[in-house]
């Protein structure tokens, strides 16, 4: 793990919690901390808001992908 007690907290959170903590932060601190870790670990910490964000998204949409793809599993197409 990262010596950044920030970057640790980030890794820790999941799904809405990410990514309001994400937007709390703000772009420039992250690009800042980003910087800072290695590759993997900046990697690891992009795919994981990556993913919630979306899912975050997804949710948000009354006919989105996670909704779509649950009617399509039900047969109801």
């Amino acid at each position: 793990m990262a010596q950044d007690p920030v970057y640790d907290e980030l890794m820790r959170l999941r799904g809405d919690d990410l990514v309001r903590r994400i937007d709390r932060i703000g772009d420039e601190a992250i690009a800042t901390l980003l910087s800072t870790v290695t590759a993997e670990e900046a990697s690891a910490l992009i795919h994981r808001a990556s993913a919630a964000g979306r899912t975050m998204d997804a949710r948000r949409q009354p006919d989105g992908a996670a909704v779509g793809a649950d009617r399509y599993r039900a047969g109801n197409t």
